[in-house]
């Protein structure tokens, strides 16, 4: 091996497309966890109803729903391909993706009283992408 083989850094033409898919995930995953999964999208939630009850139920909603679907994603996942259950589960965060924004932008201008329980609804369509996808892994 030659040392400029060593140092070479490899195009994305070169790579493979399992690894494109992956590097594309993972930037995405890391992207959108840093809204719902953190204390953004809670804070945004308590500044939109005032209320701790309100924060911590949707925030429970979102758990309760991961746990509820990593079990039957894992063993979906062990008896058909792992791939599919990890495409639906990227397709389900793309609708999570999209619902979410809708949320922000439309809802809140239209109906603000609507707005937390199509927050609410965000947060289970995130519990099911993440139980979908972590579990499978």
């Amino acid at each position: 091996m030659r040392e400029d083989d060593a140092t070479a850094v490899a195009s994305p033409r070169t790579l493979n497309a399992n690894v494109r898919v992956t590097l594309v995930f993972v930037f995405m995953l890391s992207a959108s966890m840093s809204l719902y999964s953190t204390t953004t999208l809670a804070s945004y939630i308590f500044l939109v109803t005032g209320s701790n009850a309100k924060v911590g139920f949707a925030t429970g909603i979102q758990g309760v729903t991961n746990l509820a679907l990593a079990i039957p994603a894992s063993i979906l996942g062990d008896r058909a391909r792992r791939t599919s259950v990890l495409r639906g589960a990227a397709g389900l965060g793309l609708v999570a993706s999209a619902f979410m924004a809708w949320c922000i932008t439309w809802v809140a201008a239209a109906r603000r009283s609507a707005l937390y329980l199509s927050l609410c609804a965000s947060a289970v369509l995130w519990g099911a992408f993440m139980g979908g996808h972590t579990s499978t892994l």
